[in-house]
């Protein structure tokens, strides 16, 4: 997996002095902003570092008046839990006015699910069933705070943070598509100031780019391809006689686990 081993920065800031022969000092600040911008553009998850939030030493979030803060470091999010049960992203039009002050809001009734009776006139209700008895634990994401569809509780988090070393600067998969995408990435930010000076060519100009595009893109489709670990989970997904649905309740769990089908 592209995700598993990391490098500093500065390795990489080492490489482009050497790749391009610079015997002046570079800006840092700017190579460690351009350098977080190109890991952005590329964007795959196995670059970040999955953290788990309310687990031992990383305590769950209190939700004060419907709100939680987001976590330091906070990148994407994976699944949130609210007490216990999975939470969902809401499409609720005033979700940011839980409390109902708005136009009577607090007084509209809605039907939680489908219902619908079989050939035997049984009824059945499609609705969630939760601690919040029939409607689900809501959420959209606001700035630095989670807003929740309950007042109050614990909120547990799964989510990707960028993998920062020991003085608080990115550190780059050590992959060979990741660190020349980087590398070239900063090779034409750079060769960019100097093209807009007039000190460097339009041929040497679209050589960086086109070395930077290369190589994220080789970056990017690595990075996507699965091990065969994560091959034989995608056929334990798809070869199903009965499929699973509904798996983000339990977290995706026994999403890839094989299906045993029992006869008595």
């Amino acid at each position: 997996m592209i995700g598993e081993q990391f490098i500093s920065f500065k390795e990489i800031i080492e490489q482009v002095y050497a790749q391009n022969g610079y015997t002046y000092e570079l800006p840092e600040a700017d190579l460690v902003t351009w350098m977080s911008d190109c890991l952005e553009l590329i964007g795959h998850p196995s670059q970040f570092e999955t953290r788990i939030a309310g687990h031992k030493d990383y305590p769950p979030f209190d939700i004060t008046n419907y709100r939680a803060a987001l976590p330091c470091g906070f990148h994407k999010l994976r699944q949130i839990a609210v007490d216990g049960f999975a939470a969902y992203p809401s499409n609720h039009s005033f979700h940011y006015l839980m409390d109902g002050d708005c136009c009577g809001l607090n007084e509209i009734q809605a039907n939680l699910g489908d219902t619908f009776a079989d050939n035997f006139n049984n009824q059945f209700n499609t609705s969630l069933g939760t601690k919040y008895k029939s409607e689900p634990v809501t959420y959209t994401l606001n700035n630095d705070f989670i807003v929740l569809s309950v007042k109050s509780g614990k909120v547990c988090m799964s989510f990707l943070s960028m993998v920062l070393d020991d003085e608080g600067f990115p550190m780059i998969p050590k992959d060979v598509s990741y660190r020349q995408a980087v590398q070239w990435y900063l090779t034409s930010k750079l060769d960019y100031i100097g093209w807009r000076k007039g000190e460097i060519s339009d041929k040497v100009m679209a050589k960086s780019e086109q070395e930077w595009l290369w190589f994220v893109g080789s970056a990017a489709n690595k990075a996507k391809m699965p091990d065969e670990n994560q091959m034989a989970n995608i056929k334990n997904m798809m070869l199903r006689l009965k499929p699973k649905i509904n798996q983000e309740d339990g977290f995706y769990k026994y999403l890839s686990f094989r299906e045993q089908r029992k006869l008595k």
